[in-house]
Parts: C-alpha cells; structure tokens; sequence
C-alpha cells in the first residue's frame, strides 16, 4: 500500500512487553487466554447489496467483548536469496502436539477456490488480467511482459474470517513491475488482517478497511524493511499512544533478490499483533479500531458496524508488482 509519504517512525523496540500495546505477558513467555467464541465481522460497503446486508447481519450477531493475549511469532528463510527447502511445512508441525489446533491450509496448491478477485473500478469476482492465477502449484500475482498498469488496485479474498490465530506465509517476489506502476509499489505487496467482507467494498474502493502487514523487497543497495504495518481506514495503538500515521516501519532488515521468504504474523483479536521475522519481532501493535476520519470507515460507522477490529477476512495484493506464494495457512487459536 501506498505510504501516502508518512515520515520515518521512530524506533520500535521488538522486545518490548506486551502491555506497551494493551497486553500483558511476562519476558518472552506469552499465554493464550480462552475465547468466548467468534468476534464481529469487519466489513464496508452498500446498503442496498444483498451480500453487504447479510455480511452486516453476521457482523452484528457476531458482535461480542474482545479478550485475550496476542501471540505472535515470525521466521523468515532466504531473504538474501537463499531459497527455502522444497518442503514449506516444517517438520515439526507434523510433531506437534494433538492439543495445538491443525492448520489449515488457504491456498490448496492446484486453484483459486475459496479465493475471491475485487479489483478498483469492477464488480466482486471480475480479474481484468487476470492478474490472479495459479501456475506449477504457485499463486501467482502477473503481469503479462510488456502490459501498463491498468490503475486497478487489486485484492484476493479468502472466503474464511478468522479472529484469533498464527498466519504463515512463503512468497517471492519475481521480474519486474508493470510499465507505469506507482513507484512505491515496485515489489511491494501485503497480507491484510482484519478485512472487511469483500462483497461490502465500494466499486471504486482501492483498499478494504484492514491492517497490512507490508511484503516489502529491497534493491541491491539502501535499505528497505518488510513487514511494515499500514492502515488503510484504521487506527492502532503502539507504545501506549494512539498512532495515526498511514505507514509504520518495522524494523526488520532488508528482502533483496528472488529467495523465498517465509514470515509468520500472530493476532490475538483486537488486543494485539505482532509481526517477526528471523525469530525476532519486528514490529507490535494493538488495540485497532476503525479511522472516523476516513470516508471508507465512517461509512461502517454510519452502518452500525463496531468501531473496534477484532476479526475478518485475509486477503492479499495487486498493486503492479509481480509476486508467488506457495503457501498461505493459519492456524486458528480456541
């Protein structure tokens, strides 16, 4: 996402206690509290739509008080371009123990199901490229060699809304951008946490009220962290303080290359996320409530939607930069 031009944040210190965001935990040593069931959609969107009103009526009946700690955790492999082995699933997930829930995988390896295209300017499920595909089990975001950036703003959607739980992701980003892309989207992509319901977007909406957890790459020289938050239509607390700056950097080292990188993101609701990478945190936050300010998020206001963010949908980008993904799982906290 765009960084609208933000100034650099200053230092996030990654072992700082949880309670700086809202959580409490001691040291390292982090607990997960009992859930008391699914929390509230967060969505966007029409009044008239059909699906944007039943994606409102779950939203509401879902409505509950948020509890509970953040976990997160984060690894990443082959940032300088060192590729990750053939198998993404580490061994130990298979040695878990039965008590951990299972993973569940979002990307299946063959297809697009249970994926959802919303592009700027089109109608729910119309990929003008397509953009989004799926090739030698990868899911690929494309542009065809040659093609101008068309001005779309892309998202793919996951049909599932999740609240409490560990996101995992492998990706790489691969040749070159599409001719007249936005600068600051060359290799640039994101997940984004916390969605609205896609079929609640505005046509001409570029981005769904979310938190992006920023897939960054770096060029040969400079530095260019990743795992970067941005908050399209959103606030959050960091350091004990409202943050309303767009783009907050992590501080993380820099992604060059085409190696495989894998990160993982633990969210706990609306109490707090973490990014990590290398097995460090990069960047935590929490507390994310819906922007006023912003005409995407007062619209959900004006529609009865809660101001605090504690689930949705996950979704990735198009933005002009081609980029791979071979894997996408979560695996949802009780």
């Amino acid at each position: 996402m765009k960084p609208y031009g933000i100034a650099a944040p200053p230092q996030h210190d990654p072992s700082a206690p949880l309670d700086e965001v809202g959580g409490s935990a001691a040291g390292s040593v982090a607990r997960i509290a009992p859930d008391a069931g699914p929390g509230p959609a967060v969505g966007s969107g029409l009044k008239t739509a059909p699906a944007a009103s039943r994606a409102i009526g779950r939203f509401r009946q879902r409505s509950r008080p948020h509890r509970g700690l953040l976990l997160a955790g984060a690894v990443l492999w082959g940032c300088r371009g060192t590729p990750l082995p053939d198998s993404a699933a580490p061994a130990a997930e298979n040695a878990q123990s039965s008590r951990e829930p299972a993973w569940i995988e979002l990307f299946n390896g063959r297809d697009l199901s249970g994926w959802t295209p919303k592009f700027s300017g089109l109608p729910l499920g119309v990929d003008p490229g397509p953009h989004f595909s799926v090739r030698a089990g990868l899911l690929c975001v494309e542009y065809a060699p040659g093609q101008a950036w068309d001005g779309r703003f892309g998202h793919l959607y996951h049909e599932g809304e999740f609240s409490r739980y560990r996101l995992r992701a492998e990706y790489r980003f691969v040749g070159e951008q599409a001719s007249g892309g936005p600068g600051w989207a060359w290799r640039n992509n994101g997940l984004m946490l916390h969605c609205q319901p896609p079929a609640t977007l505005a046509l001409g909406q570029e981005f769904p009220v979310s938190l992006e957890a920023q897939l960054l790459g770096a060029d040969l020289e400079g530095e260019r962290p990743t795992l970067n938050l941005c908050t399209p239509g959103t606030l959050v607390m960091l350091g004990g303080a409202l943050e309303r700056r767009h783009c907050i950097d992590s501080v993380s080292r820099s992604c060059r290359g085409e190696g495989w990188v894998a990160v993982e993101i633990w969210v706990d609701g609306a109490e707090r996320i973490e990014h990590r990478l290398d097995g460090q945190s990069v960047l935590a936050y929490g507390q994310p409530t819906l922007d006023p300010a912003d005409p995407d998020a007062a619209r959900l206001l004006a529609l009865g939607f809660p101001a605090v963010l504690e689930r949705g949908a996950i979704a990735i980008q198009a933005e002009s930069a081609p980029i791979e993904f071979r894997r996408i799982a979560v695996q949802p906290w009780p």
